[in-house]
């Protein structure tokens, strides 16, 4: 079983640069990446999903805190696509160009490739798909726990809530990313009127923890 301070280590070095050259694409820092393999080992989550996975360094940290509590298994959900990244009103041309010059193949093999290289397998898997489409495979309240970090746009964080929320268990666990961001606040306001109550803020101020039940 892993432990705490060996999904500490991989948490690392995934986030940083350092000697081995291990580190993923991806805006999760340390600090979160530490947190969320904590919320990870104590939610009791069986059925986790990640929306938006990017290179894979909060999924690898998920999956750490998975296999740190002994169980449980999450999905990570992406369709590395720059029509999708850029959908809705954007905040400016500069997060515009990110997306238009992301080389979404090789993200993809990054995150793919940390799963196998930190013996993943059991607990994580990365399926290339819309969220709102592969939700349509999910039962109604049969996810535990949920980490969304995908297109913050008002128009898909809103889409996210309408078509995620019926799907999280009477007593669940909604992690989201870039709250600080004005184009979040009406989702979010969605997410409270489902129930949800704001547990923590992450230390950095841009990620937030919600739970129900």
């Amino acid at each position: 079983m892993t432990t705490i301070d060996q999904a500490d280590e991989i948490v690392l070095a995934v986030c940083e640069p350092g000697p081995l050259p291990w580190q993923l694409p991806g805006w999760c820092t340390t600090d979160k990446g530490k947190r969320l393999v904590r919320i990870a080992a104590a939610s009791g989550a069986e059925r986790c999903v990640e929306l938006g996975v990017h290179g894979g360094r909060s999924l690898v940290a998920l999956a750490l805190g998975l296999q740190v509590a002994g169980h449980g298994k999450i999905e990570g959900i992406d369709s590395y696509s720059a029509e999708d990244c850029l959908e809705g009103e954007l905040p400016d041309e500069a997060t515009r160009q990110t997306w238009v010059a992301m080389d979404y193949e090789a993200t993809y093999a990054a995150a793919t490739g940390a799963i196998k290289r930190h013996g993943l397998e059991d607990v994580a898997s990365i399926i290339r798909m819309r969220g709102d489409v592969r939700a349509l495979d999910y039962p109604s309240g049969s996810i535990d726990l949920i980490h969304v970090d995908g297109n913050h746009t008002e128009l898909v964080s809103c889409r996210d809530m309408t078509t995620w929320l019926p799907r999280m268990a009477p007593k669940s666990t909604w992690i989201a990313d870039d709250t600080n961001w004005p184009s979040m606040q009406k989702a979010l306001g969605m997410l409270q009127r489902a129930g949800f109550r704001l547990v923590e803020k992450g230390s950095e101020g841009y990620w937030s923890v919600y739970a129900r039940g």
